[in-house]
């Protein structure tokens, strides 16, 4: 983008340099604090988890529209000062759940809220990952600190529960399951099962997730009283199946590279700030998947199921 001017923020200097040399960067600051924020549109936040609420709220009293990486936050401290901020200064405030982004995603939302299998009754999320192939500095990272938004409930089964409210509305109630099995040297949680209810849907829905098997697999599953629509991760394919003991028939291929879906999902955000329109995943929605997180996290502590609205006002 041309008429775009960047800057970049980071406390690694080495990492500031590498950047300058490689993007056209108008100006690198190694502090926060030393940043005049009112200068900037847009900030863009990607630092650990436990930092990104009284950073969005710095750059809404500034006047900037914010995008932020995920989960919005490890507590519910300051993010109905971030909402009302948002609008009291009208800017826009995006988070970062890249799932909303993907276009199968994205289309398969589409087909379960227009009603094609009739009411969802059951959900199944299914996915592993080698984290240590797609993350081996895992050791050194946010990851490896459960303070700083490291384990698996934050760093990835959050983004699970982000869209299955999207495509269902609030979580109710979830009882979770979750323990450290196998990557090396750090203690959180790398494999998570668990089991919601949902405010706004009969439905139960099941997720179990790991970061340690060598074989990457993603897949989602929506049983409904019409049918039923499953996503296959590594083709980015939607299967709808509506006789029962039937094969099902699967839609084109619209995997892209990784970096692909940033851009969409950049692109989708400049266009809610042109368009001055709500980004695809919310202040509001963003809070309700941490809410959820808090619970699971609660969950986990006294083994029992959690009301998510209980652990909301406990928080």
């Amino acid at each position: 983008m041309e008429d775009v001017e960047l800057s970049i923020c980071d406390i690694s200097e080495g990492l500031l340099e590498k950047l300058q040399k490689t993007y056209k960067i108008s100006s690198i600051y190694s502090s926060w604090n030393n940043i005049d924020l009112e200068q900037f549109d847009i900030v863009v936040i990607s630092t650990p988890a436990h930092l990104h609420i009284s950073m969005i709220n710095d750059a809404l009293e500034a006047n900037c529209h914010v995008l932020c990486e995920k989960p919005l936050s490890l507590s519910l401290d300051g993010i109905e000062r971030a909402i009302a901020l948002s609008h009291q200064k009208n800017k826009i405030v995006g988070v970062a759940y890249i799932y909303r982004s993907m276009p199968a995603l994205s289309l398969l939302r589409e087909r379960i809220v227009s009603g094609e299998i009739g009411d969802v009754k059951s959900v199944t999320f299914v996915v592993g990952s080698d984290y240590s192939f797609f993350r081996p500095d895992y050791k050194e990272i946010y990851y490896s600190d459960l303070n700083k938004g490291g384990g698996a409930l934050y760093d990835a089964v959050s983004h699970m529960i982000n869209y299955v409210e999207w495509c269902l509305g609030p979580t109710e109630s979830i009882y979770c399951m979750a323990r450290h099995l196998v990557l090396a040297d750090v203690d959180v949680e790398d494999t998570v099962g668990c089991v919601l209810t949902f405010a706004d849907s009969e439905a139960i829905g099941t997720l179990s997730l790991n970061q340690f098997q060598r074989a990457y697999g993603m897949m989602f599953e929506f049983a409904g009283t019409e049918g039923m629509l499953k996503f296959e991760g590594l083709s980015h394919s939607i299967g709808i199946c509506r006789e029962p003991h039937r094969e099902f028939t699967w839609s084109e291929k619209m995997n892209l590279n990784r970096d692909e879906y940033h851009k969409l999902q950049f692109e989708k955000f400049f266009r809610s700030v042109d368009n001055h329109e709500p980004f695809i995943c919310t202040l509001e929605d963003a809070e309700m998947t941490t809410r959820t997180i808090l619970a699971a996290h609660e969950s986990v502590r006294h083994r029992r199921p959690i009301l998510v609205l209980d652990c909301a006002r406990t928080s």
